[in-house]
């Protein structure tokens, strides 16, 4: 009961911050179209989770996926306020996004392989 109440949380605690990116990336003053497909991996984030159910087997994806989005929301907000140092980072854009669609393609897979048993 334990472990299926603390995955609740934290697939909450994803879809919350995966919204948050998706909101922040209109604000965007700098790096904006690198700012938008990080947006976009978050709305694709928000769509899987809300289709799937997180189980024992998730819960490592999960935990990667949130590092990941809070690693976006960093860049994403780091870009809101202008910071220039951001703004010479493409390779970090790169990363996290990645990185995001790494961690999306193997939960995707879990929850299909779930539905067929």
């Amino acid at each position: 009961m334990e472990l299926v109440s603390t995955l609740s949380v934290s697939m909450s605690a994803i879809l919350k911050l995966a919204t948050t990116i998706a909101s922040l990336a209109m604000a965007t003053r700098r790096n904006k179209t690198e700012c938008q497909e990080l947006a976009e991996r978050a709305r694709e984030v928000t769509r899987i989770l809300k289709n799937g159910k997180a189980t024992s087997t998730t819960k490592g994806t999960l935990d990667a996926l949130n590092k990941a989005l809070q690693d976006a929301h960093e860049i994403v907000e780091s870009c809101c306020r202008g910071d220039l140092f951001i703004a010479f980072q493409a390779d970090k854009f790169k990363d996290i996004n990645k990185s995001i669609r790494f961690w999306l393609k193997r939960l995707h897979r879990r929850q299909r392989r779930q539905l067929e048993q």
